[in-house]
């Protein structure tokens, strides 16, 4: 309904790590076929995420384990399509969140490097 009637473009989930990866998934992947449904493409769903980045991880696109980590930036770059389920936990389609809306480690070393 918010989708339809309030004609939004994504959601921000405050607190997005206390909510299961595959729930997140499955909620994010239902709310992207009903903004589809409505003609909208480029649904965002972005979360607060304040954890540490190995488990960000598996929350962020179709996720990601540690040792499933890219071995070089320019492979990791050029990934965007990228269809091999075993780089990813999730399959094709099934994203948890899109980018995070407050990321600490980031907001932690800003603090530290700007005082």
């Amino acid at each position: 309904m918010q989708i339809a009637m309030l004609d939004i473009d994504g959601f921000r989930m405050d607190k997005a790590l206390q909510t299961t990866p595959d729930a997140q998934a499955a909620f994010s992947s239902y709310q992207r076929q009903c903004a589809r449904d409505h003609g909208k493409e480029n649904f965002l769903i972005v979360g607060e995420t304040v954890g540490e980045i190995p488990l960000l991880s598996v929350y962020f696109g179709r996720g990601k384990e540690p040792d499933m980590a890219f071995d070089n930036t320019t492979k990791a770059m050029l990934a965007t399509g990228e269809t091999n389920s075993s780089s990813y936990i999730r399959e094709t389609g099934h994203t948890a969140l899109d980018a995070s809306a407050f990321h600490y480690p980031t907001y932690g070393a800003m603090t530290r490097f700007l005082g």
